[in-house]
């Protein structure tokens, strides 16, 4: 009687352990990136709320003359001022993240 594996047994065992740990880094790389989309999708309804928040504020405080004269047009707004441009650039990007605002409106 033969002791200890034979060779096939043992390409057999290493094709397993390597089918198993591919899987768990599958996983963990699937993990993190919905873990940063979540993140990412969290902060961005935060802004959004923070925008409109900020524009009814404007809406309210300049009058709805002046405020449609700032908006028309669609605005950048970075810093949630009426001084962004009409067209947002690579460096209006919110600070430390990958998320800018813009506000588009229309007159009908």
């Amino acid at each position: 009687m033969n002791k200890g594996q034979s060779l096939f047994e043992t390409v057999l065992a290493l094709g397993v352990i390597g089918l198993v740990l591919t899987a768990i880094v599958a996983l963990t790389v699937k993990s993190i990136s919905g873990s940063s989309y979540s993140k990412n999708n969290t902060l961005a309804s935060r802004y959004a709320q923070e925008a409109t928040e900020w524009l009814r504020n404007q809406r309210d405080t300049l009058g709805f003359s002046l405020f449609k004269a700032n908006a028309v047009g669609g605005r950048c707004l970075k810093d949630l001022n009426w001084t962004g441009s009409t067209k947002c650039q690579e460096n209006d990007n919110i600070s430390g993240t990958i998320l800018y605002r813009k506000v588009i409106f229309s007159a009908f």
